[in-house]
């Protein structure tokens, strides 16, 4: 997954190098940073939370008399702090998700590889409704797959 803070310093930088007002070059590397989560797969909804928190931050703190690279780095900071806790307070509860699936399949005479299936199916079509990219769905069900099958072989 691309690292988006540095995404953002590195169009900052670009743009401060090539003569842009610090203002400018924040909007220019928020724009790089959100069209990168954006391509990634991340919601528009939690794109706009972090690109508004880093954009306040830029500006607190150019009114405060800091330098504009502090600035930007304090910028991409909020941003992405925002932006997770967004992420975080939106997501679904996979786990219920999950169980109420594995559960439902138990129930109906599904076995447990079965049932482990369906809960995985339940979560895996929350969480692309949801709209998790692609490559952090993949690494969690990776990993719940492996937690779940080491479960079953060691009883």
């Amino acid at each position: 997954m691309d690292n988006f803070m540095n995404i953002g310093m590195d169009a900052f930088n670009d743009a401060i190098a090539d003569g842009m007002d610090p203002g400018a070059a924040a909007q220019a590397a928020g724009n790089a940073a959100s069209a990168a989560a954006s391509e990634a797969g991340f919601p528009p909804e939690m794109i706009e939370t972090a690109m508004n928190a880093g954009m306040d931050s830029f500006q607190a703190n150019m009114d405060a008399g800091m330098p504009p690279g502090d600035c930007m780095e304090g910028c991409m900071t909020a941003g992405m702090d925002a932006g997770t806790e967004a992420f975080g307070d939106a997501m679904p509860d996979f786990d219920a998700i999950g169980l109420d699936a594995f559960n439902e399949a138990i129930a109906n005479g599904a076995s447990p590889q079965e049932a482990g299936e369906a809960a995985g199916n339940a979560v895996e079509t929350a969480a692309t409704d949801f709209g998790m990219p692609p490559e952090m769905l993949e690494a969690g069900m990776n990993a719940a797959q492996e937690t779940f099958n080491d479960a079953l072989a060691n009883g």
